[in-house]
């Protein structure tokens, strides 16, 4: 299992901004919001000059080059594909682009994109709900050669991770739920029961530390003990950075 050490965390978060386009790469990634906290996820990747960031904004998928403008996007650069692989996740995302298009909900089920782009899940007939940290667990599974392999190993969240949220955001996503309800009243059953949780932007911005195949799938057991270095870091390059 990878050690993780604050240390590291620190060395290994890089502002977005200050990347080099000639150091290719994909990565998770979080937008930090006006007080210097992770508040959205997405995935960067840096591929023929460009910088994009794609990502969920919850209302639509988007492909945004921040090659041009200044963001406060900071990234964990990913181990699990290889460099030749970044001409291909370039491809897939403009593929997903067209072809994915989710709901916004607190709902984790074992779900992903198949390489055409269609939304697989575990729970029959269930639309596309995700959050933006969902999305992307959806899409990295969407490029493993075996896309029913887990990235994140989501049974270790439970409804007590939405205890946090605020109450418009539950009363907005109910109402994405009871789309459910009128033609499979079974399902939202057991998205309440199983599925109904939260993975933070931060806990997913972590996950990129524990990426190694040897380590997968994610537990969030390896991620808690440095949910709390993890903020304190960002805040303090974000600080560095508005000064």
């Amino acid at each position: 299992m990878t050690k993780l050490t604050a240390s590291k965390i620190n060395d290994k978060l890089l502002r977005f901004d200050d990347h080099d386009l000639n150091d290719e790469f994909f990565g998770i990634a979080v937008w930090l919001n006006d007080v210097g906290n992770p508040q959205h996820s997405g995935l960067v990747l840096c591929y023929e000059g460009e910088k994009l960031f794609f990502h969920f904004t919850s209302k639509e998928v988007i492909i945004e080059n921040v090659t041009e403008f200044s963001t406060e996007i900071y990234y964990k650069k990913l181990e699990l594909f290889p460099d030749s692989y970044l001409p291909y996740i370039r491809s897939h995302f403009d593929l997903l682009l067209e072809t994915v298009h989710p709901l916004y909900g607190f709902v984790f089920t074992d779900s992903y994109y198949d390489k055409f782009g269609s939304y697989i899940s575990d729970i029959e007939g269930l639309p596309d709900f995700c959050t933006c940290v969902g999305f992307c667990i959806n899409v990295i599974r969407s490029l493993f050669l075996n896309p029913a392999s887990r990235y994140i190993e989501i049974n270790d969240w439970t409804s007590e991770s939405l205890e946090k949220v605020a109450d418009d955001y539950i009363e907005y996503v109910n109402e994405y739920l009871s789309l459910v309800q009128k033609f499979s009243p079974e399902s939202l059953l057991e998205i309440k029961k199983n599925t109904y949780k939260r993975i933070m932007p931060v806990e997913m911005l972590l996950s990129g530390f524990f990426s190694q195949p040897k380590d997968l799938p994610v537990r969030k057991v390896n991620l808690d003990p440095h949910i709390f270095d993890t903020r304190k870091i960002l805040k303090a390059k974000w600080v560095s950075t508005v000064d």
